[in-house]
């Protein structure tokens, strides 16, 4: 991850060159003269706006002919230190999958005009060029932004805004004679797979959790209800669990049902849209807290659980994976 850092900061470097008559810092050849208004590409307008590392993805996953030729089309276009902050593998696996890559970039793609994007509402989903999923927009009305992690650049960049694509802020944008351009300062990774049930059924980090999920018959609330925001403990997570705790999860399925709907809020909170020490009502009706702790999420406290993995999207929601299970005293008690 340091070399990507350090060539996207290259290329950030590079801004101040073109004002002086240097090269391009995007290294892409321009079809369009950006100085005709009339044929003013989302190509042109995403160059202006310095999303160098889109440009070049859309030129790789050769797409840049119908962004140029085609349209109306809004472009989701992350800024280019959000991509210093993909896990190795997947940017490894966009750099080496065209048709990964060529997924990930219609994914940002609208195939219309979105307008203004302060005229959209809390949990507004807009259908993209890839076929059966959504952007998820959201307003967050606080003050706060989460410090730390992608919350610290996202102030060097003077993120103020409240209005997310998928927990990415959007922090920019324009129009362009065949669309728009919003830039986010968020990667919109991954493309969601499927709902909540989806992800547990399928994804091998969560074969213990799928076992408590089934013995609580959670399943068909989780998979059709929503928007969630599910906290969900990792195989690391619930084998922190003691012989005798995990015992009496088992062979108490009330215990275990109000456990995991503790974990679950009825509502999207992306990262973005969180503050630390926020308190938040869960659907089993006691709260939990956020920390930001040395730039990690942590729930309930710096020394409870950690969130490894922030805003992975859904159909239903959004999940911030943790290594913990959650486990109230309260409720724990109340079935001791």
């Amino acid at each position: 991850m340091m070399l990507r850092f350090v060539s996207i900061g290259l290329w950030l470097v590079a801004l101040g060159w073109t004002c002086s008559g240097q090269p391009d810092p995007c290294d892409v050849p321009l079809v369009t003269d950006s100085g005709h208004k009339d044929n003013f590409t989302v190509v042109d307008l995403a160059r202006e706006l310095y999303a160098c590392t889109m440009i070049k993805m859309i030129e790789r996953a050769g797409l840049g002919p119908m962004f140029r030729e085609k349209g109306p089309f809004t472009l989701f276009a992350p800024y280019d230190l959000a991509f210093g902050f993909l896990p190795d593998d997947i940017w490894n696996k966009l750099m080496s999958n065209n048709t990964y890559l060529r997924e990930l970039l219609l994914f940002h793609t609208v195939p219309r005009l979105i307008g203004s994007i302060d005229n959209v509402y809390n949990d507004e989903l807009i259908e993209t060029m890839l076929p059966g999923k959504n952007i998820r927009l959201n307003v967050y009305q606080i003050g706060k932004m989460m410090v730390g992690g992608r919350g610290a650049a996202d102030q060097a960049m003077g993120v103020t805004g409240r209005i997310t694509a998928c927990g990415g802020p959007v922090i920019d944008g324009g129009n362009a004679t065949n669309g728009e351009v919003r830039i986010i300062s968020n990667v919109m990774h991954p493309v969601p797979p499927g709902d909540i049930m989806d992800v547990i059924d399928n994804d091998k980090q969560f074969t213990e959790l799928k076992k408590l999920v089934y013995l609580a018959k959670l399943q068909d609330y989780l998979k059709a209800g929503g928007p969630f925001t599910f906290f969900p403990p990792n195989n690391n997570g619930v084998d922190k669990l003691s012989r005798d705790e995990l015992k009496k999860l088992e062979h108490n399925t009330t215990l275990l049902r109000e456990v995991l709907l503790y974990h679950l809020l009825d509502w999207t909170l992306y990262a973005s849209g969180s503050y630390d020490g926020e308190v938040l009502v869960t659907v089993q009706g006691e709260s939990i807290n956020l920390t930001v702790w040395y730039d990690s999420l942590w729930v309930n406290g710096h020394t409870n659980a950690r969130v490894v993995y922030q805003d992975y999207n859904i159909y239903n929601g959004v999940l911030h994976i943790i290594d913990k299970v959650l486990i109230p005293p309260i409720i724990w008690q109340k079935y001791n």
